[in-house]
């Protein structure tokens, strides 16, 4: 059978509950932490793209595991309109930690439209096979306030 390409990939969820603490909270700055526990899924799936053009599926072996997850959430307002903020969240387990920074700038320009851009890093230590261990994602999104 011959084979163009292949590729891996995995679906992952994660429940949680914990409690949190808010730090900062003025009108310009805040910051909060939570940290929780919780159960964690992943289902890697091997992908080969045929030369014919078809896909063949195959999936792996399910991955569960307790998870201990740790957050910290930080916003600070720069002018009225503009506000940067970033996320951090550690989820780590018996399998891996998963580590998942996202930073955003977000402009409002009206009372219910904002244009936010925003850059988030993903590293997990041990991710499946053919998978990279750091990935990277930009996004540009426009924010509808209801």
């Amino acid at each position: 059978m011959p084979r163009s390409t292949w590729d891996c990939w995995s679906i992952r969820g994660s429940e949680t509950a914990g409690v949190g603490y808010k730090i900062l909270n003025t009108g310009d700055t805040k910051l909060s932490v939570q940290a929780g526990v919780g159960y964690r899924e992943e289902r890697p799936e091997e992908l080969i793209k045929l030369d014919t053009g078809q896909d063949i599926r195959t999936l792996q072996s399910r991955n569960n595991d307790a998870i201990f997850t740790a957050g910290l959430d930080y916003s600070q307002a720069l002018t009225k309109t503009t506000t940067l903020s970033n996320k951090l969240l550690v989820e780590t387990g018996s399998d891996d930690t998963l580590i998942t920074n996202a930073l955003a700038l977000t402009v409002k320009m009206s009372t219910r439209l904002a244009l936010s851009l925003g850059y988030s890093l993903q590293d997990n230590t041990k991710p499946p096979a053919g998978l990279k261990k750091i990935d990277s994602v930009e996004t540009a999104n426009v924010v509808f306030a209801f």
